[in-house]
């Protein structure tokens, strides 16, 4: 039975789309890629807990200010 959004196999032409159409799909995939990696992180546990702990150490002022990766050297060192 074929249906209003069936693909014949045999069919090698190009669907052409508008360019407007192209930067939206490329946005929209972008913004639904965001969403999934949100949603990885919302459902690891470890990560959570992770963001949580950063969260009151930057509220107790536990912090240091980057102007740089150079900066990095000098905080693990």
């Amino acid at each position: 039975m074929k249906g209003a959004y069936q693909i014949d196999d045999a069919s090698t032409a190009p669907v052409v789309i508008s360019p407007e159409a192209f930067l939206t799909l490329k946005r929209l995939k972008t913004e639904f890629e965001e969403v999934i990696e949100t949603i990885e992180i919302l459902n690891t546990p470890q990560l959570m807990k992770q963001i949580e702990r950063s969260k009151k150490d930057v509220k107790a002022g536990r912090v240091c200010e980057l102007s740089g990766a150079d900066d990095l050297d000098s905080i693990w060192e």
